[in-house]
Formats: structure tokens, C-alpha cells, sequence
């Protein structure tokens, strides 16, 4: 995870891994939020593949065509030969440039496709870090803890909701963006 390359000792690392572990089992709504990001990724890597597919049959074609053309007609001296190459040869170039767009369409969408996992993957560690802090403050405080600790703990709680939707906004935002130049 991106954001969490800093070392931890063991006991913040299982503490972070089961702490998520149960939050994405036990709460619901967190668990539709990670469940939605987690099958996008699938959508978005099936859309990379049609869109290569594409790509590529289109870009054969193009190639067939091309030959077709090249070995079709033997007597181009007449004009409407000649007329009818001219107009094929169009649309040679056109079957190429769909090829084109539709690789780039496939590289737009796994960069939309790697925005997504970055943004998951940070979420689920910041979900889990936050678990792993508030079981160590509940193990490692005595009982009754001062208000300015409470205070302090629970605008840690906040600022981090705060970061997970920052951080959903983003993505949505930018998804937004590259669908709405996508679509024109």
C-alpha cells in the first residue's frame, strides 16, 4: 500500500490486517463501498480486453482490405477503377484510425483501471490502520483516559472519515473527467 510504506512492528501489522478483515465483515455499508471499488477493477480490465480485441480486428481488417484492394483488380487505367480504389483506399485509412482510437481506448481505460485499485488499495490500508489504532488505544490506555486524549482520538477518527471520502471524491471525480473526454 502506497500510503503506509512506513515500517510497523508486528503487532500494528496484524492488529491492521484483522482490523480490516472485520470491518469489511461486520459493517455493511463499508463493506458495499470496498465491495463496489473491488468490481470495477473487473469491469474496467473486461472493457481493456474488448477494446484490444477491437483494436486489433479492426486493424486486421484494415490490413485485409488493404491486400484485397492491392490484388482485386488487375486494369486500374479507367476512371471508374480508379474512383472506386481511391474511395476504398478511404476506407482502408478509416478502418485503421478506428484501430487506433480503439488501442487508445483500451489504454484509457487501464489507467482508469489502475486510478480505481490505487484508490481501493489506500482505502482498505487506511480502514485498517484505523482499526489497528483504536485497538491499541483500547490495550494500551488505562481505563479512564483524560478528555484532551479522547479529543484528540476521536478528530483522528474524523479526519480519517474525512480522508476515505476525500479520497472516493477523487477517484469519482476523475473517472467523471475521463468519461465525460471519452464520451466528448
Amino acid at each position: 500500500m502506497a500510503e503506509f510504506a512506513t515500517p510497523v512492528d508486528q503487532r500494528h501489522a496484524v492488529l491492521r490486517a484483522g482490523g480490516l478483515h472485520y470491518a469489511t465483515t461486520h459493517i455493511g455499508p463499508l463493506r458495499q463501498l470496498l465491495d463496489d471499488l473491488a468490481g470495477i477493477p473487473d469491469m474496467a480490465a473486461a472493457h481493456v480486453a474488448v477494446w484490444g480485441t477491437v483494436g486489433a480486428d479492426l486493424h486486421q481488417i484494415s490490413v485485409l482490405l488493404r491486400e484485397c484492394l492491392d490484388q482485386d483488380l488487375p486494369r486500374r487505367d479507367r476512371l471508374d477503377v480508379r474512383s472506386y480504389l481511391a474511395l476504398m483506399a478511404h476506407n482502408v485509412n478509416a478502418l485503421a484510425g478506428f484501430a487506433e482510437l480503439a488501442v487508445a481506448m483500451a489504454v484509457v481505460m487501464r489507467c482508469a483501471n489502475d486510478v480505481i485499485l490505487l484508490t481501493r488499495d489506500i482505502i482498505r490500508g487506511i480502514i485498517g490502520d484505523l482499526f489497528a489504532r483504536v485497538i491499541l488505544w483500547i490495550v494500551d490506555s488505562p481505563t479512564a483516559s483524560s478528555r484532551d486524549v479522547m479529543e484528540a482520538r476521536l478528530g483522528i477518527i474524523t479526519a480519517t472519515a474525512w480522508r476515505i471520502r476525500a479520497y472516493v471524491d477523487a477517484m469519482m471525480t476523475s473517472i467523471f473527467t475521463l468519461s465525460w473526454t471519452v464520451d466528448g
